[in-house]
């Protein structure tokens, strides 16, 4: 399977989507890219957009460290907002085509000329200080603690505490690394927020 149709040509991806107008628990999947539109449905309503009207493509990981996802979050320009995702569908492993979509959409908007939208990748600023935070309070239970104690006690089972915790905050600090605040050339799609190929 290649990663993407040549453009020009209409594909349908099944991915789990989730829009400003369904809510966090949206059980809604599929969107179709063409040359010059997006079109997906919510609930009975059909919706499509131009690939014109796209301000800002943003992709990042979510979920929980040792299981993340991969996220897609198309900003239009009226504040309306679609996220795709590669979460399983019906117990189906969805990277390939969560991989051929973002890939697919990257060459068609690419190809908009002026028009190209916004290319970031990572968490928004706020949110990525409050995970900064976040982790580095868990690095002080998890990691420093630990150490502290190893050096008053000199005792040697606590190093098991150090390897432990060391191990709980290792996920946390690479999702953070990956999810850094840029912006990217849509040619140079970044690898770390994209499913890896199987080999």
């Amino acid at each position: 399977m290649t990663d993407a149709p040549a453009p020009g040509n209409v594909r349908s991806y099944d991915l789990c989507l989730r829009t400003s107008s369904s809510g966090l628990l949206s059980l809604e999947r599929g969107i179709t890219l063409a040359d010059d539109r997006l079109e997906w449905t919510v609930g009975e309503r059909a919706d499509a957009a131009r690939l014109g009207a796209i301000v800002e493509v943003r992709l990042q990981t979510g979920g929980v460290p040792t299981r993340p996802s991969s996220l897609c979050r198309i900003q239009l320009n009226d504040g309306y907002a679609l996220t795709l995702n590669n979460n399983r569908i019906d117990g189906e492993d969805r990277n390939a085509d969560y991989r051929a979509f973002v890939t697919d959409l990257h060459r068609r908007l690419s190809a908009l000329g002026d028009a190209k939208p916004r290319f970031v990748a990572g968490y928004e600023e706020t949110k990525y200080w409050i995970m900064l935070a976040c982790t580095f309070l868990l690095g002080v239970i998890a990691v420093l603690i630990p150490i502290v104690l190893l050096i008053i006690l000199q005792d040697l089972s606590t190093l098991s505490l150090l390897i432990v915790g060391g191990i709980f905050i290792w996920p946390f600090v690479l999702m953070l690394l990956a999810n850094t605040p840029r912006s990217y050339d849509p040619h140079h799609i970044p690898q770390d927020l994209i499913p890896p190929r199987r080999p």
